[in-house]
């Protein structure tokens, strides 16, 4: 059998264990540059506020409900996170980290009645020890376990609203028979792994519900969509077609981009920003043991506001460099490449002069092992290439040992210090109470 854990409005619950006059009250957290609601409250949900919503769009809606706004504080969703993930291995060896909030668990030749105490008893340990609501779902698939879990925390939801006592406590487990009629509540397009554009082909076709989908032919499904969908058919039928991911795969390529908290009008500001993605990327790359062959920058102004009317600047360039997953060379690569995108001072036209940019980022691909025979030596290199490359993971190897055990960015790369003017926004950030001994909790 397996398990979904998952939080509670996990970004919202996160600032309430820290400001626990928060309960009952709407809650929202904001993206990145306070652009957008991406995290809700019940109370917030109640009130009609959408996911991803700009904030200025309903500023005045949250002021007048007296609604709690938060700008994202990923240091401490991070740690807590990570801590909750910690308690959860205690119980079970065999588990997937699935997304910062969520996590599968394993449990082979459990019966029902175990799972919902084990169920029970790790809810109660995760608020306890973190102060985090939970919800957690078993099933014979991953599929089936996420809609236990859709459902637990659906009808824990509805009790609290309605001040009734919770059937299930928040905990659901699927087992063999009935589970047609809890299929039957749960929309296509609450079905892990449905899209939307999958989900309007659905609806399309009358099919409604889990198990509309579940009594779909599997051919026709796989011819629908593909391989993928005709696996979640399985799932709902409860035959297993994914499996535990324990060891997540290394990514293919990686993408390190923000927008800027104040526009960018100098090429010095902008290569500080590249450096901070570029050396983002070389840490991701050594924490898989991957180097890079390809490196791509694009840099772009705000095409509604910001510029002279009608003016705007998108440009993007890429190159081949030797497979490296080392800071120093990536950011000088990256600042290589703005200086070939940036626009030259033109007289005739000076309107280019006056860019003001709102976004720029970093990709690398052509992702390989750190140590693999795929890896091309330049014929016309050094002879003494490989003591130098040996030093320079002996470097890096530093570098991030002092930046795990004293914290992050307490090393860092000269070129990447900020000096605020493009930092993100995070105007109504919360204390990163467990990550900063500066913000620690005053009582």
């Amino acid at each position: 059998m397996f398990a979904l854990v998952d939080c509670n409005n996990f970004y919202v619950s996160c600032e309430r264990v820290f400001c626990p006059k928060l309960e009952g009250r709407p809650v929202v957290v904001l993206s990145n540059n306070d652009g957008c609601i991406v995290a809700r409250s019940n109370e917030a949900k109640d009130l009609g506020i959408k996911m991803g919503v700009p904030f200025f769009q309903v500023e005045k809606l949250l002021k007048n409900e007296n609604v709690a706004v938060f700008s994202s504080n990923y240091s401490l969703y991070g740690d807590l996170s990570a801590r909750i993930m910690n308690i959860l291995s205690e119980y079970c060896n065999e588990m997937e980290i699935y997304s910062i909030d969520e996590a599968f668990l394993e449990f082979p030749n459990w019966t029902g009645k175990e799972l919902y105490e084990i169920g029970l008893e790790i809810k109660a340990d995760i608020l306890k020890q973190t102060g985090i609501p939970v919800s957690i779902g078993f099933g014979k698939t991953k599929t089936l376990c996420k809609v236990a879990n859709y459902l637990a925390k659906k009808e824990q939801k509805n009790a609290i609203k309605n001040k009734t006592k919770s059937i299930y406590g928040g905990v659901l487990v699927f087992g063999d028979r009935n589970i047609d009629n809890f299929l039957k509540m749960i929309p296509i397009s609450d079905v892990w792994g449905v899209g939307r554009q999958y989900c309007k082909k659905f609806l399309s076709y009358g099919i409604k519900t889990a198990y509309d989908l579940k009594n779909c032919n599997l051919e026709w499904v796989k011819k629908q969509t593909n391989l993928l969908g005709r696996g979640i058919v399985l799932e709902l039928r409860g035959e297993k077609f994914f499996n535990l991911e324990t060891a997540p795969s290394p990514k293919k390529s990686i993408v390190s981009s923000k927008s800027f908290g104040s526009p960018v009008v100098a090429i010095s500001e902008m290569k500080q920003a590249i450096s901070t993605h570029a050396s983002k990327i070389a840490e991701k790359l050594r924490k898989q043991n991957s180097v890079a062959g390809h490196l791509s920058v694009f840099i772009m102004t705000n095409r509604f506001s910001n510029n002279p009317p009608g003016i705007s600047y998108f440009k993007t360039i890429s190159i081949q460099i030797p497979a490296t997953n080392y800071t120093p060379d990536l950011i000088k690569s990256a600042c290589q490449l703005i200086d070939k995108i940036w626009p030259k001072n033109n007289e005739k036209n000076s309107k280019i002069n006056d860019f003001k940019y709102k976004k720029c980022g970093v990709q690398v691909f052509g992702i390989i092992p750190e140590n693999s025979n795929q890896i091309t030596m330049d014929l016309f290199a050094p002879k003494d290439l490989s003591k130098k490359i040996k030093q320079k993971e002996r470097l890096m190897d530093k570098f991030d040992f002092i930046n795990s055990r004293f914290g992050k960015y307490s090393v860092k790369i000269g070129a990447t210090i900020n000096n605020g003017k493009w930092a993100m926004k995070s105007n109504q950030r919360s204390k990163r109470y467990t990550t900063q001994w500066s913000e620690i909790l005053n009582v």
